[in-house]
This record gives structure tokens, C-alpha cells and sequence, in this order.
């Protein structure tokens, strides 16, 4: 007995250790409207089921109230309809995401249902999710899946979102592996970061350091979005992980003062 009990704490230990110690630092943020096929859905099963995963997997998933998800599922339509790509790192900005998960969801009664499913007294539904992963701050969509399910239960509505969740529950590992794949670099293209830098002297001081910056290993290019008297905005692309970036400009005299999933903060030595 105490044997066992000793093998379930450590079993739990070892639980919470993976879960704490998962390397991403993604703050992701999940806007994925849903409905029943002639209902409308109060509390959307897809995002719940998606943000209950990425969670567990150490993903930073961003709380927009309910009052809020709705005018932000507006603002990121518009924005990736043919926004430009400043509103699409402005919108990232408040709320304070590197990456949006979006799509759409929908379920819809069987008909005819299965003669073996009405006789036993259920019904049933099959649900489809259709989602896609974009970056803030690039745009760059490196996600773009779709998934079926379906739903059986005695209640008509139950019925439809436990179709609604099996369906996230297919997604969820799909979107979380390509979330860990991206995140490490290993996407197709380079990965954009931006590096804001403060401090600096003159205009030739910043062609300087873009030129030092080109030389850095895994370094693809690097481009000049902003220069005036509080800083420069530099876009990189670079294939690795942030925190190698970050290393890496220390050793341009830069002193490094916050870095995320997306941005890198610096100023001059």
C-alpha cells in the first residue's frame, strides 16, 4: 500500500514537472466562432476545449472576456480579410498576443440519424472545424487544417457540442505540435522578429549595426521599418529561436531589455 501510494505521488510530481517545464513561451490567443446549424451557441466548445490543451501543454493562452471576444473575432475578420499588416501587429498589441488561432466551427443534426441511434433514444451530430495559426507579427499563416467529428447523446444540444469538442479534441494535437514546430524555427521560411532599439547616435550608426546584424549566423535578412530620435524598428529574419537571436545581438553592443515570442527590446551600450 504505501508502495503504491508512493509510486502516485511520484507519478504526480513527474506530471506537474512536465507540464511546468514545457519551453514555450507562445502568448496565443483563440478566436474561433461556432454554431449549431439553426441555434446559436452561448459558450463556444471549441475554444474552450483548444484553450484547455494548449494550457496544459505550458502555452500562455490569453483571457478575453466574453464582452470582448466578440468585437475581437470582428476586428481579426477585418484584419486578415485585407488589413494591412500594421493593424494585424496592432491588434497582437492589445491584447497582448504573439499568435492568433481563428477559423470557424459548426455542427449540424444527422439526417437521416441512424436508425440504431433514434431506437436507443439519442441523437446525433457531426461537426466541422476549419482552423488556421497566424503570426502578429509578420502575418506569416503557418497553420491551415480542417477536422470532422461527431457528437451522440440523449440531449439535442449536448449532443451537438460533444461533436463541437471530439472535433477539438482531434485538432488540439495537430495545432499544438505545429505551434512547438514553429516556435522552434522549424517553419519553411525564416521566422520575422522585431528588434526595437533605443540610444542610438545617427543614421550611419543604424546602417552599421543593420550590416553587423546581416552577418549573424542564421541570420536571412534584415530590414528597416523605423528610424527617428526615439530608436529604430528593425524587422529580422532569422531561422532559430528568439532567445538564440537575443544572445546573439548582445554581442553587437547591444544591451538586451525584453524579449518575447516576437519582439526584442534593446538599447545601445
Amino acid at each position: 500500500m504505501q508502495f503504491k501510494r508512493l509510486l502516485g505521488l511520484l507519478i504526480i510530481c513527474f506530471g506537474f514537472l512536465t507540464v511546468k517545464a514545457a519551453p514555450e513561451d507562445l502568448r496565443v490567443m483563440i478566436l474561433i466562432p461556432e454554431q449549431v446549424i439553426r441555434r446559436q451557441v452561448p459558450d463556444p466548445a471549441v475554444e474552450t476545449e483548444m484553450a484547455r490543451v494548449l494550457i496544459r501543454q505550458g502555452f500562455r493562452v490569453i483571457d478575453v472576456a466574453q464582452a470582448e471576444k466578440l468585437k475581437a473575432r470582428d476586428e481579426a475578420a477585418v484584419v486578415l480579410r485585407g488589413g494591412s499588416k500594421q493593424a494585424l501587429i496592432d491588434l497582437g498589441l492589445k491584447f497582448g498576443a504573439d499568435v492568433l488561432i481563428t477559423g470557424e466551427a459548426f455542427a449540424e443534426e444527422v439526417t437521416p440519424q441512424p436508425p440504431e441511434v433514434t431506437q436507443a433514444g439519442f441523437r446525433s451530430y457531426q461537426a466541422r472545424l476549419e482552423i488556421k495559426a497566424v503570426a502578429f507579427t509578420t502575418g506569416e499563416l503557418f497553420i491551415s487544417e480542417a477536422f470532422t467529428g461527431i457528437g451522440i447523446a440523449v440531449a439535442d444540444m449536448i449532443a451537438a457540442k460533444t461533436a463541437l469538442q471530439r472535433t477539438a479534441e482531434r485538432a488540439a494535437p495537430v495545432v499544438v505540435a505545429q505551434l512547438k514546430h514553429w516556435e522552434a524555427g522549424g517553419s519553411r521560411v525564416a521566422r520575422v522578429f522585431i528588434l526595437k532599439v533605443s540610444g542610438l547616435s545617427s543614421y550611419t550608426q543604424l546602417n552599421q549595426l543593420i550590416e553587423k546584424i546581416k552577418q549573424l549566423p542564421n541570420v536571412v535578412a534584415v530590414k528597416n521599418r523605423q528610424f527617428d530620435s526615439s530608436g529604430s524598428e528593425l524587422e529580422i529574419s532569422y531561422s532559430g529561436q528568439v532567445d538564440r537571436l537575443a544572445v546573439a545581438l548582445e554581442s553587437l553592443d547591444l544591451r538586451i531589455t525584453n524579449v518575447n515570442s516576437g519582439e526584442i527590446r534593446a538599447s545601445m551600450k
